[in-house]
């Protein structure tokens, strides 16, 4: 995962991190360790995720498995 160029993009967004835990169903401990790189984003919170920053095909694989 390229978690700085995750953290960029979800600083860009302007949402704040409770929210995206929240959408996520996780803690936002949890999300902390996840965007720090810490734990690793299931399948289904990296499609999440995805859907709510409006990331194109191209910028997921770059973020979440290059």
């Amino acid at each position: 995962m390229n978690a700085a160029l995750l953290k960029t993009t979800i600083e860009k967004s302007e949402l704040r991190p409770e929210y995206f835990a929240s959408s996520l169903d996780i803690s936002l401990k949890t999300w902390r360790d996840k965007v720090d790189g810490s734990t690793d984003f299931k399948l289904s919170e990296a499609k999440k995720l995805a859907e709510i920053l409006g990331l194109k095909e191209h910028e997921v694989i770059t973020i979440f498995f290059k």
